[in-house]
């Protein structure tokens, strides 16, 4: 069964994080690395959202964002 999707109400900071199972790396080089930060620039710029911080190790990366408008947590993780 599906989950239900989520309200992400504009103004609030969340906590986006995104672990695998079984500990496989998604990120096995320093190339892997930084092509995930240029993703995150995209995405900034794309939706607006702000990143106030992010981790990301070789198999999970956490996000901290502030929302600008309703719904806006999907568009930038999508």
């Amino acid at each position: 069964m599906a989950r239900a999707k989520r309200s992400a109400d504009r103004g609030l900071i969340y906590h986006v994080l995104n672990h695998v199972n079984g500990r496989i790396p998604i990120f096995e080089s320093d190339e892997d690395f930084q092509a995930f930060e240029r993703l995150l620039e995209e995405a900034v710029t794309r939706t607006g959202t702000e990143l106030l911080a992010f981790c990301v190790l070789h198999d999970h990366w956490h996000l901290a964002v502030k929302t600008h408008e309703d719904g806006e947590v999907s568009r930038f993780v999508g």
